[in-house]
Order: structure tokens, then sequence, then C-alpha cells
């Protein structure tokens, strides 16, 4: 294995530019992964397709599309970016309008004013009060307290994008895998409707002669019991291919029936690439979702620490408001009308605060050390996924060979054990036992088959692919 180490914050890689840059971290990356595969330049556009099964990537086409799900994370993200908008128009001018009428009657209520209510005593009469006005107010924090605001939320706008990408990069593993399963079981359900067949011939046979009286009740009870444990295991199996069918419909936003016409027919287990370029482990932090989400949670925990920093300095504000008035009393025919106006800056300075002050920034930068560490975790979690999942698709490839040999054996011991009995050099035990190798041989192979394929596509889910 090459361990050509670089430095974590020293990623230079073409084709991911426009991803986030990532922090520089208390440790080092390895050249390149453990296993013994391609190391070009990772292809995981539509890797899914790279199964040629038209199915599978109309399924993915309509999770796509529809699932509910993926759904809701493009509502995080509306959400987040009308945040950002909030924070944007904290430091603007904000303009407000006031219109204020007051009608009063009444011999001591006309008015608030006591000489007014003196003279108009007796008098009855109404008094009716007129006022309107702009106002506009103007708050200017000079230290980045508002633009760090601000730049926080555009961060977090960054991690509500990654969790969809997220989303899209589980759901089309999930759909994948579920898939898989379903052609997997389909092809162990006809195995074992195989080994039943197999099963009704011998008891068969075995009835026969003991017609013939060539064999007895003791030949016979140990094959009836064994074809019912075999036709016993049917039902379950059915039962799982339609609640993987259902589980399909569901991830793609339907009912759970929808699908069952067409996805109940049976179909191979798809087959896919050999070989996977698995790229380097810089491009691989730079591709998965959660680790760029890591990123952007760092970013904010930084501006939010930054914003609580420069509630230290004095925060500056101006206030302007302008309009005009008008008074109307109905016993003296009087009015009176005039406008007003006032402008002026004011200065807003921290003196004391009960350590407020302090102890948020101390919060906000514990914040930013859990941000640090939760990215370096999340590389760690991402290299070992990878590793991981090499390391169970090269060990499930190399068991597939080997039972593929073993499945072959067997059915040449079979093809032999019935040359045997029909020449009548032996029994039909034999026979009964080369049967059930056969059964073992082939379940286990198809077994082996679906693991690979599902140890194929969790490598692709490890290593990030499908959202771009």
């Amino acid at each position: 294995m090459k361990r050509a180490y670089i430095l974590l914050a020293v990623l230079p890689v073409a084709g991911y530019a426009a991803g986030p840059e990532p922090k520089p971290a208390n440790f080092i990356l390895p050249g390149s992964f453990g296993q013994e595969l391609p190391e070009a330049p990772a292809d995981l556009a539509n890797w899914w397709k790279k199964f040629n099964d038209p199915e599978l990537s109309s399924l993915i086409d309509r999770t796509l599309r529809s699932n509910l799900n993926l759904q809701m994370a493009v509502a995080r993200i509306q959400q987040a970016r009308a945040a950002v908008g909030a924070a944007k128009s904290t430091g603007l001018p904000m303009l407000s309008q006031t219109n204020t009428l007051k009608h009063s009657s009444g011999p001591a209520s006309t008015s608030t004013e006591p000489g007014l209510q003196k003279l108009l005593a007796g008098n009855g009469g109404s008094v009716d009060n007129r006022q309107f006005g702009l106002g506009v107010t103007w708050a200017r924090n000079f230290f980045g307290g508002n633009r760090n605001i601000a730049k926080a939320a555009v961060s977090e706008v960054g991690v509500a994008e990654e969790d969809r990408r997220a989303v899209m990069v589980t759901l089309f593993g999930d759909v994948a895998s579920y898939y898989v399963q379903l052609r997997g079981l389909q092809a162990q359900l006809a195995i074992a409707r195989k080994g039943v067949e197999f099963r009704r011939d011998s008891l068969r046979l075995v009835d026969s002669r003991l017609a013939a009286g060539l064999a007895t009740d003791a030949d016979v009870t140990p094959l009836q019991l064994d074809l019912a444990n075999a036709e016993s295991l049917i039902p379950g199996m059915e039962a799982s291919i339609e609640l993987h069918v259902h589980q399909l419909a569901v991830l793609a936003g339907e009912e759970p029936s929808a699908l069952i016409g067409e996805l109940i027919p049976p179909r191979a287990v798809p087959d896919g690439p050999s070989d996977v370029p698995l790229g380097s482990p810089e491009e691989l932090v730079r591709r998965r979702p959660d680790v760029r989400k890591a990123q952007q949670e760092v970013d904010a925990a930084e501006a939010r620490t930054a914003a609580a920093r420069a509630e230290r300095f004095p925060q500056f504000s101006f206030t302007g408001n302008f309009g005009g008035r008008d008074q109307q009393i109905s016993a003296l025919k009087l009015g009176n009308s005039g406008g007003f106006f006032s402008v002026g800056p004011s200065v807003s300075i921290p003196l004391f605060a009960a350590g407020k002050i302090r102890s948020d920034i101390q919060a906000r930068s514990a914040e930013r050390q859990q941000a640090d560490l939760q990215y370096q975790q999340a590389i760690l979690q991402a290299l070992q996924e990878v590793e991981d999942a090499l390391a169970k698709y090269s060990h499930e490839r190399d068991r597939k060979a080997v039972l593929e040999q073993m499945a072959g054996t067997s059915q040449r011991k079979l093809a032999l054990a019935r040359e045997l009995f029909d020449a009548g050099i032996q029994d039909y035990n034999p026979v009964l036992d080369a049967e059930q190798s056969v059964i073992a041989a082939t379940t286990q192979l198809a077994g082996s088959e679906e693991s690979v394929t599902e140890d194929l596509i969790a490598l692709y889910r490890a290593l990030g692919g499908g959202w771009n």
C-alpha cells in the first residue's frame, strides 16, 4: 500500500474546486486507500447506471423526483436562505410609518392637558387629535457583529445544502441495496422451490420402492419431514420479497403496493463493474457531503464566535423622526396643526454586563472547538467507511470464487450419484445427499452474489457518490 502522507490542509483537486476549502486538522491523510484498486479519479456520477439494470435506474429517477425526505431537505435550504436575508437586513436602515387618530368627548376627558380640561369644563364638546410621521433607524456595528451574524447564516445555508446532498447519497444507496436484496431473495426463492421439487421427486421414488417392497416406512418418514421443512421456508421468503417491494415504493414517494406488479416478476441480481476507481482520500474529503457539512459548521461557529466578541465594543445607531400633528376642539371652534422632526446619533457602550458578554464568548468558542472536532471525526469516519467497504467487497469476491467452484463440484457429485443409482451400484441415499449439497452450494453462491453487489453499492455510498 502506498503511504504518501500529505497535510490535510493542502488538497488541490481539480474537478471539486467548487467545494469548500477543507480546514486544517491536527492529523494527516494517507496518500491512498489500503486496497489495491485503480487510483484514477473516481467516476461516481450516476454510479447506479454502471449496473446496467434499467429497473434500478428507473427507481432511482423516481426517488429523485418524489422522495419526501429529499423534498423536506430542499425546504430546509429555503428556510436557511430566508434566514440569510433576515440576517443581512440587520445592518440596513429601517423605515417605519406611524398614523394616530384619537377622538375624545365629555366635560372632563376631552384632553389630558389640565389647563385645557379646566377651560372646557361645563362646555362639553370634543377634541380630535391626528398625528402622522416617518421614522428612520440605522444601527451600525463597525466591529463586525452584524457582518459575522450574516456570515454564519450563509454557512447555515451551506449546511442545509450538504444535508440535501447527504440525503441523496443515502437514498440512492438505500434504493440500490433494497433492490439488490429483492433480486437476491427472488433468486434464493427459486432455489428453494427447486429444492422442494428435488425432495418431492425423491419422495415419489421412495414411495414407489415402498410399494414394491424395496423400502420401509423408516425410509419414507425422513423424506416427508425434510419436504415439509423445505416447504415451510417458502412463505417467509415470499413475505420478505413483498416487504422489500413496499420499501422501494415508499422510498420512491409512492404508496406501498404501487410497485407490486412491476417488481414482483423476478430478475437477476445486477452485476456491477469489477473494479472501481477510488480516487484519493483528498478527493473523498472534498466530495463526501457529511465532511463538507462539517466544514460549513466550522465556518458558522467561527462567525458566531466573532459576532460574540464584537459585543464588547460600542454599538452606534442613527435615528430620525419626521411628521405632523393636528388638533381640533369643537366646543371652542379652535384648531392647531404643525410639523415635527428629530434627528441624531446614539452610541451604546457596554460598561458592565455581569459577565454575560464574556460567558457568551466562551460558549461560542466551545461551540467552535466542538465543530473542529466534529470535522475531524467526520473525516475519520469517511476514511473508515471506505476502507471497511473495500475490505468487505474484496473478501466477498474471493469467497464468491470459492463458492462457484463448490457449486460446480456439487453438481458433478449429483450427476455421478444418479449414474451409480441408475446402474444399480448404490442405493438412493447418496443421491439425496448430493441433492442437499447442490441446494446448499447454490444457495450460498446466490447469497454471495447478492453480497458482492451490496458491498459494491456500500463502497459507492462510502465514496459519497451520486449527488453531483
